[in-house]
C-alpha cells in the first residue's frame, strides 16, 4: 500500500525538533549573537544578516550546505524567530527579491 499523503505531510511538519535541529538552532543563534554584537550600533541601532543563515539553507559556524527538507527548515525558522522575538527582537524580511537580508532591529 502506497503511503499516505497526509501522514508523511504531517510528519515533517509537525513532529517535535530533534536535538540535532535544536543544536543547528543553538549554534546558529551563538553566531547570530555574535554578528549582532559586532555589528549593532555602528550606524544605527539594528543589524542585517543574510536570509540564508535565518532560513536554515547555509551553517555559518561550519561554512556549508544544510541538507535538511524544507519543512524543517520552516520549523527551525520559526523557532529561531520565536526567540528573537522574545528577546525583544523584530525581524524584518525584504520585499525585494534582491534584498538577501533580514533586518533585526528592537520592537
Amino acid at each position: 500500500m502506497a503511503i499516505k499523503y497526509k501522514e508523511l505531510k504531517e510528519k515533517l511538519e509537525k513532529e517535535p525538533l530533534t536535538k540535532e535541529e535544536l543544536s543547528l538552532i543553538q549554534s546558529t543563534e551563538d553566531w547570530l549573537d555574535e554578528e549582532i554584537q559586532k555589528t549593532f550600533g555602528k550606524t544605527y541601532y539594528e543589524a542585517w544578516i543574510d536570509k540564508s543563515i535565518i532560513t536554515f539553507n547555509w551553517n555559518p559556524v561550519t561554512k556549508k550546505h544544510i541538507d535538511a527538507k524544507e519543512p524543517r527548515r520552516h520549523l527551525m525558522r520559526k523557532e529561531l524567530e520565536r526567540r528573537y522575538n522574545a528577546a525583544g527582537w523584530k525581524l524584518e524580511w525584504p520585499d525585494d527579491i534582491d534584498n538577501a537580508h533580514v533586518q533585526f532591529k528592537g520592537k
